[in-house]
C-alpha cells in the first residue's frame, strides 16, 4: 500500500475530539469545607502562587466541589455571582485586606450566573467562561474573585464548598461573615479545578485534522490516476 496512504489512515485515526488539560488547585483534601462563597460571604479573592502552575495555561472553565460530607447541606445560597481572572503581583504571603489593591491590572469578568431560590444542590458544578482567560506565571500570581450581591451568612443549610487548610502557595481574603470586616486566611484556599490548555500542549482540532485528511485523500487520487 502506497506510504501516502498510510499517512491517511494516521490522519484519520487522530481525528478525535482534544481532551482539555485541567489542574485542581490546591490539592483536593476532603476533609474541610467552608461556608463561602455558596452559604456566606460577599467578597471572596483567592491568590494561587505562579509556582503551581506547570506553563501558562488558557483556562476555559472553572469547577468547584462539595463532596466533604457536612450536616444540614441542602442548597446554595440565592444570590447573583459574578467570577473574576486577574493575574496580580500579591501572593499568598502578601495579600492583604484592601481588597481592590489586591486586583490585577488585566482583571476581567470571566463569568455570572444567577442562583434564584433555595433548591440548587451541586456535589461539583463546572461555570464555563464566557471567553477564555490566559494566565501567564512570568508574568504574576493568579487572583480569583468571587463577588455577590447578598448573603444570608447561613451556619447551617448552605453549601459548604470544599476548601484545603494546608495549602501552600495560596491563601484568601474573604469579607462579610456575620457583619465582620476583610478576614485574611493564609494557606487556606477553595478548590478550583482549571480546565482549558497548557502551553506547548496544543492539539489540533478534529476541524483540522480533517482537511489534512482531504488533501492527504486529493493527492493520493492523483497519484493514482498519474499510474493510470
Amino acid at each position: 500500500m502506497p506510504r501516502l496512504v498510510w499517512c491517511f489512515i494516521a490522519v484519520a485515526l487522530m481525528a478525535r475530539p482534544a481532551r482539555a488539560d485541567q489542574i485542581t488547585l490546591p490539592p483536593l483534601e476532603g476533609n474541610s469545607g467552608s461556608c463561602w462563597p455558596f452559604a456566606c460571604a460577599t467578597r471572596i479573592q483567592t491568590v494561587f502562587d505562579a509556582a503551581l502552575f506547570p506553563s501558562a495555561m488558557r483556562i476555559d472553565t472553572l469547577t468547584f466541589f462539595n463532596t466533604t460530607d457536612q450536616s444540614a447541606e441542602g442548597f446554595a445560597e440565592p444570590a447573583r455571582y459574578r467570577l473574576s481572572l486577574s493575574t496580580t503581583a500579591k501572593s499568598s504571603a502578601t495579600i492583604g485586606g484592601d481588597f481592590d489593591a489586591n486586583v490585577g491590572s488585566d482583571a476581567r469578568q470571566v463569568a455570572e450566573f444567577t442562583i434564584a431560590g433555595f433548591d440548587t444542590f451541586f456535589t461539583t458544578r463546572t461555570v464555563p467562561l464566557a471567553s477564555p482567560f490566559v494566565f501567564s506565571p512570568g508574568a504574576g500570581n493568579l487572583l480569583l474573585e468571587i463577588s455577590k450581591n447578598q448573603t444570608g451568612n447561613f451556619g447551617d443549610g448552605g453549601i459548604f464548598a470544599n476548601v484545603n487548610t494546608n495549602a501552600r502557595g495560596v491563601s484568601t481574603v474573604v469579607n462579610n461573615v456575620e457583619g465582620a470586616g476583610p478576614s485574611i486566611q493564609r494557606n487556606v484556599g477553595l478548590n478550583v479545578a482549571f480546565s482549558g490548555q497548557f502551553e506547548g500542549a496544543a492539539t489540533p482540532e478534529p476541524s483540522t485534522l480533517l482537511l489534512i485528511g482531504s488533501g492527504l485523500f486529493v493527492v493520493i487520487r492523483r497519484r493514482l490516476a498519474s499510474k493510470t
